[in-house]
C-alpha cells in the first residue's frame, strides 16, 4: 500500500504520561480517551485486558499494548493492577526548530493512521522479547516529562520516536517480494487457527510447521517476521486467553481448564496463570464474577 503522507514528514508528540498505582476495586477506562490520541501501554502487575467491541485481549506481566485513536475501547483494570502509560499524537514534523520546547500550531485532523505510515495493524500486544528495551524507554519518559525542562521533554520525544522505529522495523515484513508477502497470511492464519483448535492436544511450534509444509526453523523465521514475536509465544497467549474465557464463563474446575488449555497438571497451569497475569486462576476468576 503506498504512503498517504511520507513518514519522515510526521513525528510523534507526547500529550501526558501516566505511572497508576494500585487501586482497591476493579475499574474500567476508555482508550484513547478524551484526549484521542495515540496510546502504548505496558502491564506492571496484576490483571489488566483491552476490549474492543466483542474482543478482549489479555495483558500479561510486563507486556505491551500499542492502540491507535481509531480502534477505540476499553482497559479493565483488576484490583491492584499496576501500569505505565503513554499518550501521544502524530503531529507534522516541524520545518525548523527555533528551541527545544515546542507545541503544534493546531490538532492534526488529517493524521496518518499506523497502515499510511508503517503498514501495521493496530492494536498491537509487542512480544516478550522487547520487554526490556521498551520498558527501559518508558520509564525514562514518565519520570522526565513532567519536569519543567525544555531540553527533557525533547529527549522524551526523541526517545519514542527512536522506539517506534525500531518497533515498525521488527513488526513489517522486511525482506519479502511481493509475491511471498501476499501468500503470508493464508498459512499464518491457517497455523494460528488450528493452534486454538488443538490447544488441549499439547500442540507444539513443530505441529504448526508440518501443518504448513514447512521446516521447525523456517517457519519459526517467517512467523516471527510477520507477527514479530515466536510462535511459542502466540501459544502462550492462545492459552492463556482461553483459560481467561473458561474461568469467566463456565462452572468447569481448575482441573478440566488446565487439561483443556493443554497443561499436564492443576500445579503447572496455576504457575503459568500467575506469572503472566499476576493472579492465581481462583483469585482471577473471582474478581472477574465480582466485577460484573
Amino acid at each position: 500500500m503506498p504512503h498517504q503522507h511520507p513518514p519522515a514528514d510526521f513525528a510523534p508528540f507526547i500529550l501526558a504520561t501516566y505511572n497508576e498505582s494500585p487501586h482497591k476495586a476493579q475499574r474500567q477506562q476508555a482508550l484513547p480517551g478524551q484526549r484521542c490520541g495515540w496510546v502504548l501501554l505496558l502491564a506492571l502487575e496484576g490483571g489488566l485486558s483491552f476490549q474492543q467491541g466483542r474482543r478482549r485481549t489479555i495483558l500479561a506481566n510486563r507486556q505491551l499494548l500499542l492502540v491507535h485513536p481509531a480502534q477505540a475501547g476499553h482497559l479493565h483494570i483488576a484490583a491492584g493492577a499496576r501500569y505505565r502509560r503513554l499518550d501521544f499524537d502524530v503531529t507534522p514534523r516541524p520545518r525548523q526548530l527555533t528551541g527545544y520546547d515546542w507545541w503544534p500550531q493546531a490538532p492534526v485532523c488529517d493524521q496518518p493512521g499506523p497502515q499510511q505510515l508503517w503498514g501495521l495493524d493496530l492494536p498491537l500486544v509487542l512480544p516478550e522479547a522487547w520487554q526490556e528495551a521498551s520498558e527501559c524507554m518508558i520509564r525514562q519518559v514518565c519520570d522526565r516529562w513532567w519536569q519543567d525542562d525544555a531540553l527533557g521533554r525533547f529527549r522524551c520525544h526523541t526517545l519514542l520516536a527512536a522506539w517506534l522505529g525500531w518497533v515498525v522495523e521488527r513488526c513489517r515484513p522486511q525482506g519479502l517480494d511481493r509475491q511471498t508477502a501476499a501468500t503470508l497470511p493464508n498459512w499464518v492464519q491457517a497455523a494460528e487457527d488450528y493452534a486454538r483448535q488443538s490447544l488441549g492436544t499439547g500442540v507444539r511450534v513443530r505441529d504448526l510447521a508440518a501443518l504448513v509444509g514447512m521446516h521447525r526453523n523456517a517457519f519459526t523465521r517467517a512467523y516471527q517476521m510477520i507477527r514479530g514475536h515466536h510462535p511459542r509465544a502466540f501459544l502462550a497467549q492462545a492459552r492463556l486467553q482461553l483459560a481467561c474465557s473458561l474461568l469467566r464463563d463456565t462452572p468447569h474446575d481448575l482441573r478440566r481448564i488446565a487439561t483443556t488449555v493443554g497443561h499436564a497438571s492443576v500445579a503447572s497451569f496455576s504457575r503459568d496463570f500467575r506469572h503472566r497475569t499476576g493472579l492465581s486462576p481462583g483469585r482471577w476468576r473471582r474478581q472477574e464474577r465480582s466485577g460484573r
